[in-house]
């Protein structure tokens, strides 16, 4: 029984590779961060202000 177990596992393996790209571990991981802010909350407000008044203008 444990050979036949082990065969299908090996089955599943390569249909599973076949099927498509095997990915490593390592690009399994994905780390998604949240865009860092370097200009402060004035700053901001200011170039939407600023967007908003040329919005306007067109």
């Amino acid at each position: 029984m444990a050979d036949n177990y082990l065969e299908r596992q090996q089955e599943a393996l390569e249909q599973r590779k076949a099927g498509k790209r095997v990915l490593t571990p390592s690009q399994r991981k994905r780390f998604y961060t949240r865009p860092v802010v370097t200009k402060t909350h004035e700053q901001q407000q200011a170039e939407i202000a600023q967007l908003q008044k040329n919005d306007k203008k067109e």
